[in-house]
């Protein structure tokens, strides 16, 4: 089946432009009704799921003169990506004024390394999450527009060489992060260290074995 312009635009419920303020808005509505931005060449659609109601992606479909789609590319929606950007910041806090205003070089040295590894481990688990977010939500279109799923691009194994060595890298410190937490920043009395490291640690361990074992 060939998608064009009318079997996409049947998919938009709610007109709305794609601005930081329109998705601010609908992230905070109780309502889960698709929306979208319609141009000539180009619609894009968006729509919320339950308590994932800020981390949804925007998809885009890019479509010729004939009307016929060309071209389908996605992007985490604006309102996500300051969530994204600003969450982090506020979260570590703590860790990043400890680790500025006592500059011993041990104190220093072992914050820096806590903040690389969180950063890293919250990239991990957000694109995880923003892909199945994704695959979620094709699968929704599709079953308005009664497509079949047919010939799609095999989804990325959790046993591939690239999975297995990120694992080999992130868990070692995850664990070295929770030892480190129970025998050095605890006892120092240290818990708004210690409590952001350990939830982070904690909920990236839980979501990739859980898709692990899932898998």
């Amino acid at each position: 089946m060939e998608l064009t312009r009318i079997h996409i635009q049947k998919l938009v419920k709610v007109k709305k432009a794609d601005t930081f303020w329109n998705h601010f808005v609908y992230s905070l509505a109780t309502n889960y009704r698709v929306n979208g931005e319609v141009k000539k060449n180009i619609i894009k659609i968006w729509q919320k799921r339950t308590f994932r109601g800020i981390f949804y992606p925007v998809f885009t479909f890019e479509f010729d003169n004939e009307n016929q789609l060309i071209k389908i590319t996605d992007k985490l929606n604006p309102y996500g990506k300051a969530i994204q950007l600003i969450f982090p910041f506020i979260f570590f806090l703590p860790l990043i004024y400890t680790g500025l205003s006592h500059f011993e070089t041990k104190q220093f040295f072992i914050c820096g390394i806590i903040l690389l590894v969180l950063f890293l481990a919250i990239s991990l688990l957000n694109s995880k999450l923003y892909q199945y977010e994704k695959k979620e939500q094709l699968k929704e279109f599709r079953k308005v527009l009664n497509i079949k799923e047919e010939e799609e691009k095999a989804p990325e194994k959790e046993w591939s060489i690239k999975m297995i060595l990120t694992r080999l890298f992130i868990y070692p410190f995850c664990f070295a992060l929770i030892l480190l937490n129970i025998f050095l920043i605890i006892p120092q009395g240290s818990f708004f260290i210690a409590i952001p490291t350990l939830v982070i640690v904690g909920i990236y361990l839980y979501s990739d074995l859980k898709m692990i074992f899932k898998s």
